[in-house]
């Protein structure tokens, strides 16, 4: 919430005269307030790079004027800043470098102090933080990258799919993006604001290239938002003053985000967050502390849990997120979406787990595996032989109904079947 505050606030002071007819469509953009309360780093992210790309569009506008040095390193510092906060924010800093070589060779001996400055700015938090991130885990992109970027062409239908989608039940984006579009067309744009829309072309491109994502509210389309809600009330015809097309926007852009919550559900709690805390907190009074768990919701249930755990999607293993994979089973529908495709049953029975939790939260049971580690858990001799199948009735507590929980105990360490084991 806070950073979704402080964007609002850099949208309203740094997006020239429009900046509170921007800051007024940004906040009832649904994708935008969704993220606001919904966890994990998109809001802090957008706020990051919608401050690093007005800075880099104000470094271009300077041209060669005195303080542009010091607004490319400000620039440069914020690109650094928003590449903590998610490993895109090295593709912002590489377009405002791009952009500042280009303005240098087309200036031609111009002295190259603005891009220099960018660099400085970008390389005094990157360059650290790669350090770091090299000496302890031995890699120069995260492991997230290994399971979630597609090596190939498959993705991209799921890509377009994902970004018409978002656009369809986002109108006000839409229009604003056409208005922007057409700006640029009719060449009513500056060097800052052609870099602006050269970011979000390779931002767009690269959304459709990794496929999307599988989370409500289309989170990787919401860091571009607040540049195209700015490009977008530039671009408005003069001949509607604001103060009437403004509210009317807002006001499609509220009904838009009640009618998509409403459609798709997405007030409802996460189920994988929902049942996954369920069967955390149950394990974590049932099973032994030292017990090693291999499971799918590596967030929740291995969070409330608190014991260790092998992620078998691989987000955090680097064994399975390095592997390099079959084409998944397409009868396993989550196996096919972007970060759900990786998987490694023999290396998971390599690792001895005493239990297995197959499928999502509260375990599917060799009968309906999800993923395609979980197929090859299920179709593995040795696993059929080594686990058991088990079952247990977590009662309901509060709002949550009682859940039916299968999961898969070593057979050499069987324990007395818990208390709430179903008969």
């Amino acid at each position: 919430m806070l950073a979704f505050l402080a964007l609002l606030l850099i949208v309203h002071r740094s997006a020239r005269p429009e900046g509170r007819a921007a800051a007024a469509l940004v906040a009832t953009s649904g994708p935008v307030a969704g993220w606001a309360v919904g966890g994990l780093e998109t809001a802090g992210f957008a706020l990051a790079a919608t401050a690093a790309l007005l800075a880099a569009e104000r470094t271009m506008d300077a041209g060669p004027s005195p303080g542009a040095a010091r607004k490319a390193f400000a620039a440069g510092c914020l690109c650094g800043l928003a590449e903590w906060t998610r490993p895109e924010g090295a593709l912002i800093a590489a377009v405002l470098l791009a952009a500042l070589a280009a303005a240098w060779v087309r200036r031609r001996g111009a002295a190259p102090a603005p891009l220099a400055s960018a660099a400085a700015g970008f390389a005094l938090l990157f360059v650290p933080r790669l350090a770091a991130r090299v000496l302890y885990y031995g890699d120069w992109v995260p492991n997230t990258a290994h399971v979630k970027v597609s090596s190939g062409l498959s993705d991209l239908g799921l890509g377009v799919e994902y970004v018409v989608r978002c656009l369809s039940f986002t109108p006000v984006l839409a229009l604003m993006g056409l208005c922007a579009a057409f700006r640029l067309l009719r060449g009513r744009t500056g060097a800052g604001e052609k870099m602006l829309f050269a970011l979000l072309a390779i931002w767009t491109a690269y959304v459709i290239q990794v496929g999307g994502d599988h989370m409500p509210w289309y989170r990787f389309v919401v860091p571009m938002i607040p540049i195209v809600t700015v490009l977008g009330v530039r671009s408005l015809p003069r001949a509607i003053p604001l103060r009437l097309a403004v509210p009317a926007l807002a006001c499609i852009g509220l009904a838009s985000a009640a009618a998509t919550t409403w459609i798709k559900a997405w007030n409802e709690p996460d189920p994988a967050a929902r049942y996954g805390g369920a069967v955390g907190r149950w394990i974590h009074e049932q099973w032994p502390a030292d017990a090693l768990v291999a499971l799918n919701t590596a967030g929740s249930t291995a969070y409330f849990g608190g014991m260790p755990c092998i992620d078998m999607l691989g987000l955090n293993d680097r064994a399975i997120a390095t592997r390099r994979m079959p084409p998944p089973p397409s009868d396993l529908k989550w196996a096919l979406k972007p970060g759900h495709r990786k998987g490694d049953g023999a290396y998971v029975l390599s690792r001895r787990p005493d239990y297995v939790i197959l499928g999502g939260s509260a375990g599917e049971g060799l009968d309906k595996p999800w993923f395609s580690g979980d197929r090859e858990l299920a179709e593995s001799p040795e696993f059929r032989a080594g686990w058991m199948l088990r079952e247990a009735d977590i009662p309901a507590n509060g709002t949550l109904p009682p859940v039916h929980f299968k999961y898969f105990e070593r057979r050499d360490r069987l324990s007395a079947p818990p208390a709430a084991t179903a008969p």
